[in-house]
């Protein structure tokens, strides 16, 4: 196919799915091609550890692709950080070359979604859209920021492919017009490995104990201990974890803080909670501790999800890949493993209504659901949607406002009821903290193996198809219906502090 350069863009390399993917994705194909990461390197390129030293791995530095800030963005700025990125792109096109954009159209910088649209008209080099995360998926404010600034971009052009990491968004972009040769399914692989560490389970517990009594936390020698290695952040949903961990009398772990100043109010709520007479474990606490994550990871009898919002399971196969049990929240991007053990998720924690103030509740949703940057009979649809799940005898924890979450915990009353209101979740949550299960994850299917035999078949579909006769078009109005549901539309991934 003459391929023998591939340039790959994205905001970042600092550790996350992405760079995990790119860092796949380079170690699948070896010496056979030239690497050109183009990032903001100042942002940072730590999540890549040796790989940068590769001799076929070099960097194009482009300040102009990283994180924008709507409150300082212009439209004079606008043109211009377009205007370099495109003379870059246009000096990397060269022959033999596939570019290859992870989430360019996240809403972080209109300029870079503005820019690989007009590539993708203008340039020579075949375009590869690689989508890990949609903006419209509950993300409103970069959805806003992109609508402002760049209101196209789902390119359509001959010579574009796209690429979805789960089956939900294959399916998504494949109902609203990207023709099946131009739509890949790619998920993200995990490497081969076992436990983290190989000394045994009670030494570990030990000395996790040692950290978190040193942390400043409370410890329960005699209950089982559940790790969320997450960071703090609104879509982890902490607190239901918190509140999980007290129903079945557990320690927990939370590993990391936020990493971002958004997500600082949130982190604020969830540090005042784990200090919490009640609350047994440690939050932060690779923070504190950097060491301690092998240990925490070893010792755990479970690891526990309470996530919203997921792009792809790479943690809940990690999870077994060390040999871990999980339970979890259920998402759609658990369609992804057809076989798994329905007992390992759970689908709401029910909060009685006579805990919650259901007019304060439904009063901030019906405000924030008429904010939306969207037009009126959307955001009337939306609220006709999300409305009366919250007038029902029982409300989902995670559609409570930060606020009301953190009041249930804090109050023991509340907690109190709680526990003895989910005696049934209690023990579907305990039956997995016991003897390891296979959960019905097959691993084999994410390994790196298989993970290089896609990669493969992308790059020999893309150079066979004969671009110039599959014009398509991409409903971008049916991928936005698509996510306009309850589960993205929840006040906990707004949150920004304001009530306090």
């Amino acid at each position: 196919m003459g391929l023998r350069r591939i340039v790959i863009g994205h905001y970042h390399y600092l550790p996350g799915g992405v760079t995990s993917v790119v860092r796949n994705m380079i170690n699948s194909l070896g010496n056979r091609y030239e690497f050109i990461l183009c990032c903001d390197r100042s942002m940072g390129v730590t999540g890549l550890g040796t790989l940068a030293e590769k001799k076929n791995v070099r960097f194009c530095d482009i300040p102009e692709i990283g994180y924008r800030d709507p409150a300082y963005y212009s439209s004079a700025l606008f043109e211009k950080e377009k205007a370099a990125l495109r003379k870059v792109f246009g000096k990397l096109d060269k022959k033999n070359t596939l570019f290859w954009m992870h989430n360019h159209h996240l809403g972080k910088n209109p300029a870079l979604t503005a820019a690989v649209e007009e590539f993708s008209r203008e340039g020579e080099s075949p375009l590869l859209l690689q989508i890990h995360d949609f903006p419209e998926c509950g993300r409103w404010s970069n959805y806003q920021f992109l609508k402002q600034y760049a209101p196209a971009w789902y390119p359509i052009s001959p010579r574009v492919f796209y690429a979805a990491i789960n089956k939900r968004d294959h399916a998504f972009l494949k109902e609203a017009g990207v023709p099946d040769e131009r739509l890949f399914y790619l998920p993200n692989s995990v490497t081969s490995s076992g436990p983290m560490m190989g000394e045994n389970k009670q030494k570990a517990r030990e000395k996790v104990r040692k950290f978190v009594l040193s942390a400043g936390f409370r410890y329960d020698d005699k209950a089982p201990l559940l790790v969320y290695p997450v960071r703090t952040i609104r879509r982890k949903n902490v607190l239901e974890a918190f509140l999980l961990s007290f129903i079945g009398q557990c320690n927990l772990i939370v590993t990391l803080p936020a990493n971002s100043e958004p997500e600082r109010p949130y982190e604020r709520v969830v540090a005042a909670v784990a200090r919490e007479p009640f609350f047994r474990g440690g939050w932060a606490l690779s923070r504190a501790f950097p060491e301690s994550f092998p240990w925490v990871l070893s010792g755990a009898d479970l690891t526990l999800s309470t996530s919203v919002m997921e792009g792809f399971g790479l943690f809940f196969l990690e999870a077994k890949q060390r040999g871990s049990n999980f339970w979890a929240r259920a998402l759609s991007v658990m369609d992804d493993f057809p076989q798994l053990t329905r007992e390992s998720l759970y689908e709401t924690v029910p909060v009685p209504a006579r805990l919650i103030d259901r007019p304060a509740l439904l009063q901030a949703y019906e405000a924030a659901l008429y904010a939306l940057p969207l037009p009126h009979q959307k955001r009337r649809h939306a609220a006709e949607k999300m409305i009366p799940l919250l007038e029902k005898d029982n409300v989902d924890f995670s559609c409570l406002d930060v606020l009301q979450q953190q009041a249930i915990l804090k109050e023991r009353e509340k907690r109190e009821l709680m526990r003895e209101s989910l005696g049934g979740l209690k023990d579907r949550m305990l039956l997995f903290a016991g003897d390891f299960r296979g959960q019905g994850i097959d691993l084999q299917s994410f390994s790196q193996e298989a993970y290089a035999g896609r990669l493969g078949n992308v790059l020999q579909s893309m150079f066979t198809v004969t671009g110039e006769t599959n014009s398509f078009s991409v409903d971008s109005e049916l991928i936005l219906d698509r996510f306009l549901i309850p589960e993205n539309m929840k006040l906990l991934l707004s949150y920004k502090g304001e009530e306090e």
